[in-house]
């Protein structure tokens, strides 16, 4: 996992005291500690909650932390959040302030349900009805850098936009926006740059290692393998597709006797399309499944053979 540009890092098993905290110290190094002077604004702290550890408790009324502005400066971020709240609050609630757009309808989630977001953004997004439901505990992720926005929750894409200005609120908070944050917070991640895939993949694999809340996944079913050109195999396969990321690792070898390379990595998706094969030639696969929580076994092997490419004759 990425800890070079990690600028806050806030663990509720560590950095702070019981009871109702004033301080939540950033286990980053960086020095950006949550800070509550106010004793009657303080959250809780509350032990063996979410799979025996602890959380922060916030009480939705004006419970909140402040905190440095240390992403005055970044072109970037992106920032990790593990909480449940509330899935239906009886007036809108908010996860926190940290975009630039000054937007008093920050959401997380609004009456309706919906979430809207500004982390890293002079403008508020509209991310809809998440599948994911708020009143479980969940990984939240977002991702903000020029001309580039995205949102996941538990690592499911839940909204992506090229339409970006970078901006960051002066100072932040967390457990509080317009509105204040009902329910638990167990980690915060924040990085002063944007992640690579594989990088936020590592933070999906230990956070979910931590708190077990994502299981590793069954082995795929039913996998199939149909020639559909001269050079084009279709594949399916059986998996449940849910709120957390699966992947599935797709492997490929020429003749029976070859020696299996990854081709692709699917995301979401139940069914693969393998191009610029040779004609005639017999292919063999194999699948797993990859979550944050783990890996799968292999699906049973198959195979199939693109038909070879009929011959252009030329008759005189």
């Amino acid at each position: 996992m990425a800890l070079t540009e990690l600028a806050l890092w806030l663990k509720a098993d560590a950095g702070r005291g019981g009871g109702a905290i004033s301080t939540w110290l950033d286990d980053s190094g960086k020095g950006n500690h949550a800070v509550q002077t106010l004793t009657a604004n303080r959250p809780q702290a509350i032990d063996a909650v979410f799979n025996g550890r602890p959380i922060i408790r916030f009480d939705g009324i004006n419970d909140l932390f402040n905190l440095p502005n240390f992403l005055n400066s970044a072109t970037q971020a992106e920032a990790f959040v593990i909480s449940k709240g509330i899935d239906a609050p009886g007036s809108n609630r908010s996860l926190w302030r940290f975009g630039g757009s000054g937007s008093g309808s920050l959401t997380f989630p609004a009456t309706d349900l919906t979430v809207s977001e500004d982390f890293g953004s002079t403008t508020i997004k509209a991310l809809g009805d998440p599948a994911q439901a708020l009143d479980e505990f969940h990984l939240f992720g977002v991702s903000a850098r020029p001309n580039d926005w995205s949102a996941r929750f538990n690592g499911v894409l839940q909204m992506s936009t090229t339409n970006n200005t970078v901006g960051f609120w002066n100072p932040p908070t967390l457990g509080g926006g317009p509105s204040f944050f009902t329910g638990d917070i167990a980690e915060v991640l924040i990085y002063n740059r944007a992640l690579s895939e594989a990088e936020r993949d590592a933070v999906g694999r230990y956070l979910a290692g931590k708190y077990t809340w994502i299981a590793a996944p069954a082995t795929p079913t039913n996998l199939t393998a149909r020639a559909i050109s001269s050079n084009q195999v279709s594949l399916t396969w059986g998996a449940p597709i849910g709120n957390s990321k699966i992947s599935f690792q797709v492997e490929r070898k020429q003749g029976s006797g070859g020696t299996y390379s990854v081709v692709a990595l699917v995301d979401q998706s139940d069914s693969y399309i393998d191009t610029g094969l040779t004609p005639g030639t017999q292919y063999f696969y194999q699948i797993k499944a990859i979550t944050y929580g783990g890996e799968s076994g292999y699906a049973t092997e198959t195979n199939a053979t693109p038909a070879p490419a009929e011959a252009n004759w030329i008759l005189s």
